[in-house]
């Protein structure tokens, strides 16, 4: 399971015992392996989940989210000290696996290596790494961080991958091959794989708006894979998917209006709502930050929330010359994903039933129902 921290599945910050809660129901249910992040790069805000997989048993893989470029010197604030630093303390905290979730597709090659050499000079957890291909070169990315000594890779058989997709796995394993990192996967049974399922892709067609190549725009742009053809299509849907690559620039500059933040889910789904309310407002990024805290305009909510707390706080805090007062105006709730839910918010079901099965009917609608709108007892 990837597990958002202290937004967990959904697109908020939760409060402590629903998180655990929820996190106790998927290992009772059958999930084993849970991969846990934050949107922000915050190990505060993924504290919680990650105590509560280590308490039922479960595996517990934490990340540390990818973003900027550590070769690059011009750009400090993401450096290779920054995410040591990250890994280190996520060590500490007992954690089985490390992860590098990088969820756009940035780790160039060379800086693949970089990371994963020194982090497996500074740690001793096994590292795992996940990318996508939206720049067209990451299986080379893979093959660096193979060199480096990470221990496991994420790759997607052939005809599925590419893209904002994952590399090719058929490509990485045979080049491998005859190599000291040989996968011992067996090739043609991977090909055959492929040919079944680029068959099922041709009845999906109509509905795939990713990326034909790849493109080094991601570079400027820096969308995640995740994110790009959904962003797309709602761009269309507003009438803007012409101007598509003024929507990648934008979603560049209000990022750097945000303060240059990690962005992957919930948080890049807040550079994308501003991207999109900027470019139909015609507004630029620079015009937000002149616009004052006393001003008529409705910024997205997504966004209000975010410079509120709802979604916690980057450990660095939001930059001095921010919009947060802005787009807020000047109101934050940074405590509010701290706050339990209590008994009495849950409507019906526990008049008549015996303690026991009022308990854990509680537990059960405490984990589910901030995911689900409406009562869980009603959908049922």
């Amino acid at each position: 399971m990837l597990l958002r921290g202290a937004n967990a599945v959904g697109y908020a910050s939760y409060p402590d015992n629903v998180i655990r809660e929820f996190v106790r129901e998927a290992f009772a249910e059958g999930m084993d392996i849970f991969r846990v992040f934050d949107s922000l790069n915050s190990i505060e805000n993924m504290r919680v989940s990650l105590d509560a997989v280590l308490e039922t048993g479960g595996v517990c893989e934490a990340a540390i989210c990818y973003t900027g470029d550590i070769l690059d010197r011009s750009r400090p604030k993401y450096s290779l000290k920054y995410y040591v630093a990250l890994a280190k303390q996520l060590e500490r905290l007992g954690v089985h696996f490390l992860a590098i979730k990088d969820m756009a597709g940035l780790c160039k090659p060379y800086a693949a290596f970089e990371l994963v050499k020194k982090l497996k000079e500074e740690i001793s957890l096994p590292i795992h790494f996940h990318t996508h291909d939206t720049s067209g070169i990451n299986a080379a990315s893979v093959l660096k961080a193979a060199e480096a000594g990470v221990d496991i890779a994420d790759a997607a058989v052939a005809s599925m991958s590419g893209g904002t997709s994952q590399p090719n796995l058929n490509a990485i394993v045979a080049s491998l091959r005859n190599a000291p990192r040989d996968t011992g996967l067996d090739l043609e049974v991977l090909n055959e794989c492929s040919d079944y399922w680029e068959t099922v892709r041709t009845y999906y067609l109509p509905f795939d708006s990713g990326p034909k190549s790849g493109s080094a725009r991601l570079y400027e742009h820096e969308i995640p894979g995740g994110q790009y053809t959904n962003l797309r299509e709602q761009a269309v849907a507003m009438g803007l998917g012409h101007r598509w690559h003024e929507a990648e620039r934008m979603y560049a500059e209000v990022n750097q209006l945000f303060g240059d933040i990690v962005k992957v889910t919930p948080s890049s789904k807040v550079v994308g709502d501003m991207t999109l309310f900027l470019m139909a407002k015609e507004m630029a990024a620079a015009d937000v930050a002149n616009l004052g805290e006393k001003h008529e305009v409705a910024f997205p909510n997504s966004v209000v929330e975010m410079f509120s707390g709802v979604l916690g706080v980057p450990p660095e805090g939001w930059p001095k010359k921010n919009p947060e007062n802005t787009l807020t105006g000047g109101k934050t709730d940074e405590g509010k994903a701290r706050r339990g839910y209590a008994r009495d918010r849950f409507p019906g079901g526990e008049r008549g039933a015996g303690k026991k099965d009022w308990a854990r009917d509680f537990e059960r609608r405490l984990a589910e129902l901030p995911f689900v709108p409406g009562s869980v007892c009603e959908i049922r």
